[in-house]
């Protein structure tokens, strides 16, 4: 993109700015988490209260599929295959994997089934066929508007949902993202997840829920499986829900997830680096609840930043860059991995024009911390505000400029590790 002679232009007008040294923090988290999956599992689904009254409902079914979505749930591979034993004990009873994300995976059938292999979830891992296809049948109308959902599960006798309960990174409403969501946008395909996203984001939660309710109450939904995961992304607990209860229990799940998300453990920066953003930290690449950058013009009451850039993007994003217009700057090496047509995909779906805006492209990782550092308008090196996080889910650890250390040490739940050191950079992927 730069030839030689272009980016020693571009070095030159940055020769002015200087990059401060960094100091290592470490923040204590709260850890809660299973240790051992299978056995949680097992314990849930044949808790008496729960294994009784399953009996009474799964006895006329013979096919059952399991709705699996795109999220890089922890240990997500673990949980499906034991609920897939779970499931098959049951005499004359049949189980599949259904991919259930909307328009990810490029909108395509080999795309949905792909990002479950690199989860780890594969037919010959799992033990039972995945079948996926991108069609669709009308179940209903909500509001005048046709609900689209997945031909396959519909003609299933039952469906089980999994899914992860957090704060959704586009709007705010007493469901997010979780068992409503993967029910109704993820098991709509492309065609649904476009079809609930075209009027915005104002109204977004509120046709997920509707559409929600329909499909629990006159639906195929055996149950759902909600998980929680602690600020590590490690998983805390698991909850199996029958359809009647998600719209009771999913809020109140929604209410602790928020407290688990890790955050930047300060008010505001001038700078903050994310070495990597990618779909597999969150759907927008970078997850605007730490970030404090919404493409739906949500306000963040948290973490705010005058200038944001992104180095580099995750190999699990198969080029996915939705979600980079929130930056003032990247680099050259995170825009020549982008894929237009996936992260396209996803943006036409959402409808979000922003996340597929591309900020100002620097050479390098150098050159683009240094374009954010002129960016922030803080012309006085020893008070500059400056972070530098590994992604936005990894927050245990991060690099502080020296004008954060006073107020890093004043926190009880933060250590100083190592620095003053000077910043290192890799022009390639990787840190």
């Amino acid at each position: 993109m730069y030839k030689k002679n272009e980016k020693e232009k571009i070095k030159k007008l940055l020769e002015n700015i200087t990059i401060p040294e960094t100091y290592q923090i470490k923040q204590k988290l709260k850890q809660e988490k299973i240790d051992n999956i299978s056995e949680e599992i097992n314990y849930q689904f044949y808790k008496n209260e729960f294994y009784s009254e399953l009996i009474s409902r799964i006895k006329d079914k013979r096919k059952i599929g399991i709705a699996v979505g795109s999220r890089g749930i922890a240990n997500l591979d673990k949980i499906v295959k034991s609920l897939v034993d779970c499931l098959i004990q049951f005499k004359n009873i049949d189980v599949i994997i259904i991919p259930a994300m909307g328009s990810h995976g490029g909108a395509t059938a080999d795309g949905q089934k792909d990002i479950l292999a690199e989860y780890g979830i594969t037919e010959e891992k799992m033990g039972v066929p995945i079948i996926k296809n991108m069609d669709t049948v009308i179940l209903t109308n909500v509001d005048g508007e046709a609900v689209y959902w997945d031909k396959m599960a519909a003609s299933l006798d039952a469906v089980v949902l999994i899914n992860r309960v957090k704060p959704h990174t586009s709007f705010r409403h007493n469901v997010e993202s979780g068992l409503f969501k993967i029910a109704s946008i993820g098991l709509g395909n492309q065609t649904g997840a476009a079809a609930i996203h075209k009027a915005g984001f104002k109204t977004l939660g509120d046709r997920i829920e509707k559409i929600g309710r329909y499909i629990f109450n006159q639906g195929n939904i055996l149950f759902g499986v909600a998980i929680l995961e602690n600020a590590f992304d490690e998983t805390q607990s698991i909850h199996f829900i029958f359809p009647e209860n998600i719209p009771t229990v999913e809020p109140q799940l929604l209410k602790l997830a928020k407290k688990n998300i890790p955050q930047i453990p300060f008010e505001n920066a001038d700078v903050l680096i994310v070495n990597e953003i990618g779909k597999n930290y969150s759907g927008p690449g970078a997850d605007p609840n730490v970030t404090g950058r919404f493409a739906s013009g949500i306000h963040s009451t948290g973490f705010q930043t005058t200038s944001l850039a992104f180095l580099n993007l995750s190999y699990e994003s198969h080029g996915n860059a939705n979600g980079l217009g929130v930056a003032d700057v990247v680099t050259q090496n995170l825009v020549s991995q982008m894929d237009l047509v996936a992260g396209y995909t996803n943006t036409l779906t959402s409808t979000l024009s922003e996340n597929a805006k591309i900020p100002m492209i620097m050479p390098d990782e150098e050159l683009a911390i240094k374009a954010a550092i002129k960016f922030s308008h803080q012309t006085n090196l020893e008070q500059l505000k400056l972070i530098r996080i590994k992604n936005t889910l990894e927050l245990e650890t991060m690099e502080i400029s020296r004008a954060l250390l006073r107020e890093a040490a004043e926190k009880d739940n933060i250590e100083i590790i190592t620095g003053p050191e000077k910043m290192l950079f890799k022009n390639r992927r990787g840190l």
